[in-house]
């Protein structure tokens, strides 16, 4: 890193500072997108664009450009497209999914959802995205086609509800985040899977073989009251009635499939109102045949950000150690060299994805994370 002289932080310092987000490694484990952050020095708007860099070292370059929010990049099964978020087609409404070629293209607006997309993921075999959407309130559409209510905006405001604000959103809608679907080829055959005026569907996963959905929900009688009250779901791909997948009460989160689907590995607390508690890694079997196991119930640690690989689990500590679990066996990792220091990063994990292993989607034996010591910049290693 360059030398640079030392002086207390200012507020123009903070100009300097970009982070990013979404960083996914291609599944032939080539190339590492991510989205990088910044402020406009003049209109103090902030603005997100993709850049790319090779996992062979080279330099980062930038992907994506212009004053627009693009985020949330997702590598296509064969490695070939990446379909993210954008709003650059229109900055006063949610952003769209768009496709843009990896080897050279622009990119191609996809959907055109009237709401607020907030997770894509592809099938695995490529020819659809997995969404969670929250579907615009009517009224705010009235807004929206109307420049004489546009210009009243907001007359009154009626919840029948105990959360209707959340710091750094503002008023919640009244709308709930639902499970989607949309095809790649023509993006028209958008279509909601869930729907109900209480309940959420949230952390929504694809199954290896595409035919299934995971996903969390509260499902309590008042979900705003009994905010621990999370179950696992399985429904099928192509909608229709879902299943509970028995597992211990408490909060939970981050399901995902074992790559032959007979289980699913998530995190989660046991126990109502007890957030005191660690966080643990729990796998437990799709068919219910066995009880939820914790993984790391011998361990006075706190667990987040882990996935299933081919073999077996990886899972990220609050602290400067990885660990590779394969069921109750944990081997302690090497840190890696650093691949860019340019920004400030925040710990996060994801697996390289192999070039010929089906339908595994990550390799047993590499894993990009960032790592940041209390005295310098984060890294991607």
């Amino acid at each position: 890193m360059p030398k640079t002289s030392k002086h207390f932080i200012t507020a123009e310092d903070l100009y300097n500072l970009e982070t990013v987000s979404g960083i996914r490694i291609s599944p032939d484990g080539k190339y590492i997108i991510y989205a990088q952050h910044r402020v406009d020095r003049k209109t103090e708007k902030k603005y997100s664009n993709l850049w790319i860099l090779s996992t062979a070292g080279e330099k980062p370059r930038q992907f994506t450009f212009g004053d627009q929010n693009d985020a949330s990049p997702s590598w296509s099964p064969d490695s070939q497209q990446i379909a993210f978020l954008s709003n650059r087609a229109d900055k006063e409404k949610p952003s769209q999914v768009y496709l843009i070629p990896v080897y050279g293209g622009e990119a191609q607006p996809l959907t055109q959802i009237k709401g607020e997309i907030n997770s894509l993921s592809w099938s695995p075999n490529g020819k659809k995205l997995l969404l969670i959407v929250r579907k615009t309130d009517p009224d705010a559409l009235g807004r929206q086609e109307d420049e004489q209510k546009k210009k009243l905006g907001v007359v009154s405001r009626h919840y029948d509800r105990l959360f209707y604000k959340r710091d750094g959103f503002g008023y919640l809608p009244h709308e709930r985040t639902h499970i989607w679907t949309v095809d790649v080829a023509s993006g028209r055959r958008s279509r909601q899977l869930t729907d109900h005026p209480v309940y959420d569907e949230v952390f929504a996963e694809w199954s290896p073989d595409g035919s299934q959905i995971v996903f969390v929900s509260n499902r309590s009688q008042d979900p705003d009251s009994d905010i621990d009250l999370d179950d696992i779901y399985v429904m099928p791909a192509g909608g229709g009635d879902f299943k509970q997948v028995k597992a211990p009460q408490g909060p939970k989160g981050h399901p995902v499939f074992s790559p032959d689907g007979r289980w699913i590995a998530y995190f989660g607390v046991e126990g109502i109102n007890e957030g005191f508690k660690n966080n643990s890694l729990w796998v437990l079997p799709v068919d219910g045949s066995a009880p939820a196991r914790n993984l790391t119930e011998a361990y006075d640690l706190h667990v987040d950000s882990f996935t299933i690989n081919d073999s077996a689990v990886l899972l990220k500590f609050y602290s400067y150690f990885l660990y590779y679990a394969v069921l109750h066996v944990y081997v302690t990792m090497k840190i890696l060299r650093p691949i860019n220091y340019s920004c400030i990063f925040y710990q996060y994990i994801h697996f390289i994805a192999p070039i010929n292993l089906k339908p595994c989607r990550f390799h047993r034996s590499k894993c990009i994370y960032i790592l940041r010591l209390n005295d310098q910049q984060g890294g991607i290693y």
